[in-house]
């Protein structure tokens, strides 16, 4: 990818990583505007509430846009829809290329912890082949995602112990901190006995 002449972050989490981006190379950001709405898209119950919600919430700045190669550098891509949407309103605001950069991994592996994120078969890294198949259905020139050892270099300066991950990085690898007893299908005395075992 040639060097672009425009940049953005979404959500708003994203922004840190749209600056270490940026810090090697001066070129304007804030393509995009967010309104300021704690929410996020995947964890809605269908397609069609996840698409409005993403109109809503974002905006093209057109003058910024219109002929430029525009970089979008996300948090995450969990089923797609954000990156999807935003990628259609750039290329609407008449932006010559558009390119995604994430700052995580691919996401395989569904959240039991907490997170509502879907079943694997609705993540979007399981629905395609690779990432340019991933691009394509996304509409973006190019898409590119951090590896799991740039992720923990990140973060914690060491590459990920297999034997002994350092951090919780199941969305990632599948490799979950517990067994997942509701999910297995475990009976109500195997909880216990766990729990109990547990101290």
């Amino acid at each position: 990818m040639s060097m672009p002449t425009s940049s953005c972050r979404f959500p708003m989490a994203a922004h840190p990583r749209l600056s270490a981006m940026r810090r090697p190379a001066a070129f304007p950001s804030n393509t995009v505007s967010s309104a300021t709405i704690m929410w996020a898209a995947f964890i809605e119950p269908t397609q069609q509430i996840r698409a409005f919600g993403v109109k809503l919430k974002h905006s093209a700045n057109r003058a910024m846009i219109e002929g430029k190669r525009v970089v979008l550098v996300d948090d995450s891509i969990v089923r797609g829809t954000t990156s999807l949407k935003i990628v259609q309103m750039i290329r609407e605001a008449g932006a010559k290329e558009v390119h995604i950069r994430v700052a995580s991994p691919m996401i395989f592996f569904p959240d039991f912890y907490g997170i509502d994120t879907p079943d694997a078969d609705k993540l979007l890294a399981n629905q395609y082949a690779d990432v340019e198949a991933m691009a394509k259905y996304i509409g973006a020139d190019s898409l590119a995602f951090l590896s799991i050892n740039g992720l923990y270099r990140a973060v914690g300066g060491e590459d990920r112990n297999p034997a002994r991950p350092q951090f919780t990085d199941h969305y990632f690898t599948g490799d979950y901190p517990t067994r997942l007893l509701d999910k297995n299908g475990e009976s109500m005395g195997n909880k216990i006995s766990v729990l109990a075992s547990n101290g």
